[in-house]
């Protein structure tokens, strides 16, 4: 199983801190063996030292002009000496290969921890370089958005203004017929005036004709009566 698959965006540094904690204990238990080793390494020369200075003493005793008794006995003494020594020298030998073998996997842990932190520590890179591309990408499509709806108020704006010159046009159009109804109507009116003063005109003349002819007899009439009267 790949690591991207088991981490959790949201605890990947939460990981790599303890990762990294891993990191810098294996790096002091690194150290800490070394230096057992280091110990352990100079106490097998200092018990190297004793155990060549032990048999160069027993071959010297050996070698040494005394009784039979004594120079067995000394040399009972100074073997045993050895075989302690051999056996110390031994088992700090052994826990030499230990403390060695456990460097070793406190190495190899301590270098898989950093392959692990440092594949966390890509991860968390490109985790980052998506992040500020979509953050990018946001700020991209927000400016498509806002000059969208820039562009659709506009358009809104355009539109209701559209609709009103065309309220306007249908008023004006409106109103045209209107003062076109009026202006046949007063033409008609103007007509029919025209008409019926010709018509009265007319009647007038006419009226002032008989009146004058009324006249006429009237006179015509007073002249007879007086004619009469006088006769």
């Amino acid at each position: 199983m790949s690591l991207t698959s088991i981490i959790d965006d949201n605890e990947l540094e939460t990981i790599i801190e303890s990762l990294t904690t891993d990191k810098c204990l294996l790096e002091e238990k690194n150290e800490d063996l070394n230096r057992e080793i280091e110990l352990l390494q100079l106490r097998i020369t200092e018990l190297e030292t004793d155990l060549e200075v032990a048999k160069a003493a027993e071959e010297h005793e050996l070698n040494e002009d005394f009784d039979e008794v004594n120079s067995g006995e000394k040399a009972k003494v100074l073997h045993a000496q050895n075989e302690k020594l051999n056996a110390a020298l031994l088992q700090m030998r052994d826990l030499v290969a230990l403390a060695d073998a456990e460097r070793q996997e406190a190495f190899d842990d301590l270098q898989a921890v950093r392959q692990q932190n440092d594949e966390l520590h890509e991860i968390f890179q490109q985790m980052e370089d998506q992040i500020q591309e979509s953050r990018k990408t946001v700020a991209f499509y927000q400016e498509q958005i806002d000059a969208s709806l820039g562009a659709a108020k506009l358009i809104e704006e355009l539109t209701e203004k559209n609709l009103e010159l065309e309220e306007k046009v249908r008023s004006n159009e409106d109103a045209r017929d209107d003062f076109d109804n009026l202006s046949r109507m007063f033409d008609e009116v103007s007509a029919t005036y025209k008409q019926s003063e010709k018509e009265h005109r007319e009647e007038i003349e006419r009226l002032d004709f008989t009146i004058e002819e009324l006249k006429a007899e009237s006179e015509k009439s007073d002249e007879l009566l007086r004619a009469a009267e006088s006769t």
